[in-house]
């Protein structure tokens, strides 16, 4: 777990952030989200000791983080940046092997560890003997993310990671991130200005406005009550109730009963998937099965209607 308790940082005398106290629950894929200067990036880089808090303390499983060598406290986390930060005159499969050199694994570890990241984070082999130059963007932000991943950390800090890429290249990464997360449990923090990729990703989402926390919780706790008028232009606005029907399942509005349709949908499928099935056979009642294909009641329009305004 990661602890902020009533951490504050000052620039010139001026507060810029906090007091902030917040907690990471292990295997937690936790997302700082807010505009330009509310202090995720501050935040984040506080947990790895790049920057020191000036009041208030940080703890990781207990232990606080002034308390260990900043160089040894990184070694043991995890850190991805825009671009991938990789060094351009190594190779891939070197700058995946950083930590585990700095650790003075064996050579025969340290090689097996490379290949077993590589596969984690998608590269293909034939990419390790490649320099950074010649692998296109998405390419090299997997590089950084099997780096990261390379000597096995508990904690993974991620900084805006996918902000350079392009659309298609960014949704297929956090497709990955969501994937790696789901098989790893690690702990991920990650920082993005993207309400969107919030929602996509994170377990936790933490809304940032200026250095203080405007909202922490679930993605469908924010999108179905936003404490504030910033929270909720923030998350969407009035198309937040049709980003929550993503984050609600048929199961909870299902009724009873088997009713005549041509057209189903499974009990664990989204209401946002079932009003797409809707709105794409022009039936406005689905039947809905459990897992095992049994027809175990309906689905109605009016159901997701209610639904999202919850």
């Amino acid at each position: 777990m990661i602890e902020f308790d009533a951490v504050e940082k000052f620039y010139a005398g001026q507060r810029v952030l906090g007091p902030l106290s917040l907690s990471i629950p292990q295997g937690a894929l936790c997302v700082l989200v807010g505009p330009s200067g509310c202090g995720k990036s501050t935040t984040l880089k506080m947990i790895n000791a790049l920057i020191t808090p000036d009041a208030g303390s940080i703890r990781i499983n207990a232990q606080p983080v002034a308390s260990h060598p900043a160089e040894e406290l990184r070694r043991g986390i995890g850190y991805v940046i825009q671009s991938g930060g990789l060094f351009p005159h190594w190779r891939v499969r070197d700058n995946i092997a950083t930590v585990p050199r700095l650790l003075h694994w064996e050579k025969a570890r340290v090689a097996a560890r490379i290949n077993e990241v590589a596969e984690i984070a998608a590269i293909h082999r034939a990419l390790l003997d490649r320099f950074p130059h010649q692998l296109s963007g998405g390419q090299q932000q997997r590089v950084g993310v099997a780096r990261a991943l390379a000597a096995d950390p508990d904690i993974i800090l991620m900084d805006e990671p996918f902000g350079a890429l392009d659309p298609v290249t960014r949704a297929a990464l956090q497709k990955e991130l969501a994937r790696l997360h789901h098989n790893t449990g690690k702990t991920i923090v990650l920082v993005t200005h993207d309400m969107d990729e919030a929602l996509a990703l994170g377990t936790t989402i933490v809304v940032m406005r200026k250095g203080e926390i405007a909202q922490s919780g679930t993605p469908a706790e924010i999108l179905a009550a936003p404490r504030s008028d910033f929270v909720r232009d923030f998350v969407g606005g009035a198309d937040a109730a049709m980003k929550l029907l993503e984050f609600r399942k048929v199961r909870e509005v299902l009724r009873g009963g088997a009713e005549s349709c041509d057209h189903s949908i499974r009990t664990h499928d989204t209401l946002r998937s079932a009003l797409t099935e809707m709105m794409t056979t022009g039936r406005s009642i689905l039947t809905v099965q459990n897992e095992s294909g049994a027809i175990v009641g309906s689905i109605h329009v009016e159901d997701i209607v209610g639904a999202s305004k919850r």
